[in-house]
């Protein structure tokens, strides 16, 4: 059940987010960056992270990474300046 304090967010991502990062590790990795900075920074956190995935395994080679995040209950007053 869905409790009115979850979370509840959308990532909507390219490839090259998909590519290093399973979704189990994007689910870890958003709610703290989201509580603090908000949707655009914890996006842009997670676009660095999937970044530095494809240089330790590619080196040079990266594919598109690009994303969306939807906030669906975002609190105000939450570090969410936009």
């Amino acid at each position: 059940r869905i409790q009115p304090s979850d979370e509840i967010y959308i990532c909507v991502a390219s490839d090259g987010v998909w590519e290093f990062l399973t979704g189990e590790d994007v689910q870890k990795f958003l709610p703290k960056k989201l509580r603090m900075h908000g949707p655009a920074k914890a996006l842009r956190s997670l676009v660095d992270h999937a970044r530095k995935r494809w240089g330790i395994v590619e080196a040079d080679y990266c594919d598109d990474i690009t994303g969306i995040l939807l906030m669906l209950n975002q609190k105000k007053g939450s570090g969410t300046q936009q």
